[in-house]
């Protein structure tokens, strides 16, 4: 199912249940999220304790289970401001919208599928690899 979207939430990292998804959520809201469901461990709650997590990686070498960290502002305060999974090569899932107001539910702001696109790589300030190739997981800020 969808999880609608909105920035800044009070929801925090929670382990996920098509039964009983989350009234809403922001994009590291929604990472921190799958990696408790899916491996249940802790990485953060917002981007900037996710872009501390794992091992970095040249986005030239993502794989699926990467955290692709954005600088959509591009204001230079060497923080990003955005975080989605690599699902594929060459795509990630994220949470995604501009929605500020937990009360409303804006249509098509929610988990989505994406390409990456030259405009989404060109917006990359990290990527970080907790799953490592032989399976063990690096997680130390």
């Amino acid at each position: 199912g969808k999880i609608p979207y909105c920035i800044d939430s009070v929801q925090l990292t929670q382990i996920l249940d098509k039964n009983n998804p989350p009234p809403y959520m922001d994009c590291a809201d929604f990472s921190s999220s799958v990696y408790l469901t899916i491996l249940g461990i802790k990485i953060g709650y917002n981007t900037k304790e996710q872009i501390k997590r794992g091992i970095a990686v040249p986005k030239e070498y993502m794989l699926p289970g990467d955290l692709i960290l954005f600088d959509w502002n591009s204001d230079n305060d060497g923080l990003p401001n955005h975080v989605g999974i690599c699902s594929y090569p060459g795509e990630m899932i994220d949470e995604s919208g501009r929605n500020s107001d937990p009360t409303k539910v804006v249509e098509g702001e929610d988990v989505r599928r994406a390409p990456l696109t030259a405009s989404l790589l060109s917006q990359i300030k990290d990527v970080r690899r907790i799953i490592q190739n032989d399976g063990s997981i690096i997680n130390e800020p």
